[in-house]
């Protein structure tokens, strides 16, 4: 099975007394997920792949846009950012590791 790369966490749903801020996710007795948003207040989650994916052709892009505006001054050569190095850094800190 290959995993969608975006679910929706439908914690609250229907809530009756409307206090979403008052919920505490640990106490929940009901919580589901789906590939497609069925509520308003249905949280998106996205797959590390697709994280990765996005990630990589932003910085490869980044460094184009550099080299072009560095092409008046100084000729750039190679890339500022270190794209695999950028996107592991990046995958990290969303994990929660705080270097």
């Amino acid at each position: 099975m290959k995993p969608p790369k975006v679910i929706y966490l439908q914690a609250c749903g229907t809530c009756q007394d409307n206090e979403c801020d008052k919920c505490d996710f640990n106490n929940l007795s009901e919580v589901t997920w789906c590939k497609d948003r069925i509520h308003d207040s249905d949280v998106a989650y996205f797959s590390e792949e697709a994280i990765r994916e996005l990630l990589r052709e932003e910085y490869k892009m980044e460094n184009n846009i550099i080299r072009l505006a560095y092409r008046v001054r100084t000729p750039v050569n190679g890339d500022i950012i270190e794209v695999d190095n950028s996107v592991e850094s990046a995958i990290k800190k969303l994990k929660g590791d705080k270097k």
